[in-house]
């Protein structure tokens, strides 16, 4: 029961990432096409550029959040079952080299959100 539930999270974690990723490109595209129309100034582009990479930096911070509570709820599991066989190295090694991929991306969110504050002046 414990695997059914770490995959189904892991995988609705997975979907909802990849949904929200591509409602971010689809405003990021739509931001750059009105831009380059000029139908937004500068000043409501700074402003628009800074909301998508908050946008950004928050789905970054709860991917990071799931993966980091799906890693201790399998340490955890483990550790109480006295199982620490294949399948629990497989999901440690799986989610720790996921959480080392959010938290680089986390850091480079946070970089890209100071970059915008900076140039929005706030």
């Amino acid at each position: 029961m414990f695997d059914l539930i770490i995959t189904l999270v892991g995988v609705a974690t997975g979907v909802g990432l990849f949904l929200v990723t591509r409602l971010a490109s689809k405003a990021h595209s739509e931001f750059s096409t009105r831009l380059a129309r000029g139908e937004i100034g500068e000043r409501e582009a700074r402003r628009a550029h800074l909301g998508l990479h908050l946008r950004t930096r928050n789905v970054g911070r709860a991917a990071t959040g799931i993966i980091a509570a799906l890693l201790a709820a399998v340490l955890v599991h483990a550790a109480l079952t006295e199982e620490w066989g294949g399948r629990t190295l497989y999901y440690v090694l799986l989610l720790t080299v996921l959480m080392m991929w959010c938290v680089a991306g986390l850091r480079q969110s946070e970089r890209l959100v100071d970059e915008a504050r900076r140039e929005n002046g706030s």
